[in-house]
């Protein structure tokens, strides 16, 4: 499970190519966190730099989003290595 600063679910789907926001506490749908340039999204991390990046595995990029930015950058090769957030 992955939440963003404000304790809200993300939930990714790839029937519609979005990453979803949920209220953690009610489960009530809270709008679309990311959509842009995503083909296939498999999942979702916070970077240490605080950007949300999206593994777009259709389209082999990890778009980088912020609050309020619905797209602010692509890495395109997908050898980089995947954020750990542990």
């Amino acid at each position: 499970m992955t939440f963003d600063p404000s304790q809200t679910y993300l939930y990714v789907t790839s029937d519609t190519n979005q990453v979803l926001k949920y209220n953690a506490e009610t489960g009530a749908f809270v709008g679309v966190a990311a959509s842009a340039g995503l083909s296939g999204p498999a999942d979702v991390k916070f970077g240490p730099d605080g950007l949300l990046y999206v593994l777009s595995a259709g389209n082999n990029r990890i778009p980088r989003f912020t609050a309020g930015c619905l797209r602010c950058g692509t890495i395109p090769n997908m050898r980089r290595r995947w954020p750990n957030t542990r």
